[in-house]
């Protein structure tokens, strides 16, 4: 008896071959080769891009080479050296140094409670420069404040600026870590040893970080010589830790916009003028809430701190807050936003803030049950975000 052909029936065919599922084998091969060499990097895979974008030479007349085969793993190895370098660069808490190429250096963090960044000298090294310097050097009459230390005052920096004391030669590093702009801010009140409470300045840099596939990725990153950061980087003041989140969903709204904007037409658009605007109601949030403080008691700031009276976020959630979180209360003539945890705050028509609260159980639904609050107009609506600054 003859043997069974291998294929199959007597004289049938052999199988085709399945393109889908070949494919599919050759991407695996792929992705597995990409986690290899990010693992024997001892790379996180979370700094990892989300795609790479590879060019494949095929030779269909030789075959697969050692030369397309070398080529195509020196592009996957330069797009995890650029991921290793960027999650280098972007450190919690300290500026990326590019005569260094690090963020552990010296030079990457500021010398004392009172320096803030003030640019780039040409080696490549971060500047620091005491908070009233900046401000005298930007001929800003509000220096007097600083020196008395009793109030904290803002200023919002543009990214060219700073970043203008770089040389031609740090020119590609400068994706690795480009400031789009920068708040520096002083004088915080921090505790101290002695048990008293010392002032403390602090910069606060949007910084973009190109991966090797164009995409952006967006930080808020707080940097401080005093004590106003614990070793993990969460802010002493909880107050200002509400703040910077805010700040941060934001930064990540635009990151997401910036991505979907890519993936509809192939490039993003320049960041840079959303990442001002954010940079900018977060200084008039810090500006508002350090206010508020002087004017409530030490029992009252302590309230403030558990999130019993939500003074220090009446402004951030007011700019959150869609057309269906603002209403109009008909006895006081004012406009009520909705927060989060059953915040209200109540405005001006104007914008300015008159009070905060926490309603307890279904007060909120009661009054707009009641009618006491109604949806606000449109037109009221426009007349707020432009006093409050969201016009």
């Amino acid at each position: 008896m003859n043997p069974s052909p291998p294929h199959g029936r007597r004289g049938s065919p052999p199988p085709r071959p399945d393109p889908p599922a070949l494919a599919g084998r050759a991407l695996g091969a792929l992705h597995s080769l990409a986690k290899g060499l990010a693992r024997a990097r001892a790379l996180d895979p979370s700094a990892l891009p989300d795609r790479l974008e590879l060019r494949v030479d095929l030779d269909l007349k030789r075959g697969p080479s050692f030369e397309g085969a070398r080529g195509l793993l020196d592009q996957i190895a330069a797009r995890i050296e650029w991921a290793l370098r960027a999650a280098a660069a972007l450190r919690s808490g300290r500026v990326y140094c590019f005569f260094c190429s690090s963020s552990d250096c010296a030079h990457a963090a500021p010398p004392d409670a009172d320096s803030v960044f003030d640019g780039y000298e040409a080696p490549g090294r971060p500047r620091w420069t005491d908070l009233p310097t900046v401000f005298l050097d930007r001929r800003d009459p509000r220096v007097d404040t600083l020196y008395g230390r009793r109030h904290l005052v803002t200023l919002v920096e543009e990214g060219p600026a700073l970043r203008s004391g770089l040389i031609e030669a740090f020119a590609a590093d400068a994706r690795v870590y480009e400031i789009l702009g920068q708040v520096v801010a002083g004088f915080f009140e921090v505790p101290s040893g002695n048990g008293r409470r010392e002032g403390s300045a602090a910069t606060f840099q949007v910084v973009r970080t190109a991966t090797g596939e164009g995409r952006s990725r967006l930080r808020l990153n707080a940097v401080s010589g005093g004590a106003l950061f614990d070793e993990r980087g969460a802010s002493v003041d909880p107050s200002l830790g509400r703040i910077l989140d805010i700040a941060r969903r934001r930064l990540a709204s635009l990151e997401r916009e910036l991505a979907g904007a890519r993936r509809r037409g192939g490039t993003e658009p320049d960041p840079t003028p959303k990442a001002l605007s954010i940079l900018r109601a977060f200084a008039r949030d810090l500006e508002h809430h350090e206010r508020a403080g002087a004017r409530r008691t030490g029992h009252g700031r302590e309230r403030s701190d558990a999130g019993h009276r939500p003074t220090a976020l009446a402004f951030p959630e007011a700019r959150e807050a869609g057309v269906d979180r603002i209403f109009a209360d008909e006895r006081g003539e004012t406009l009520v936003v909705l927060g989060k945890a059953g915040r209200a705050h109540v405005f001006t028509a104007d914008g300015r803030h008159v009070t905060s609260v926490v309603l307890r159980g279904d007060e909120v639904a009661r009054r707009i049950r009641t009618r006491r609050w109604k949806p606000a107009s449109p037109e009221a609506i426009a007349l707020f975000r432009t006093g409050i600054g969201r016009g």
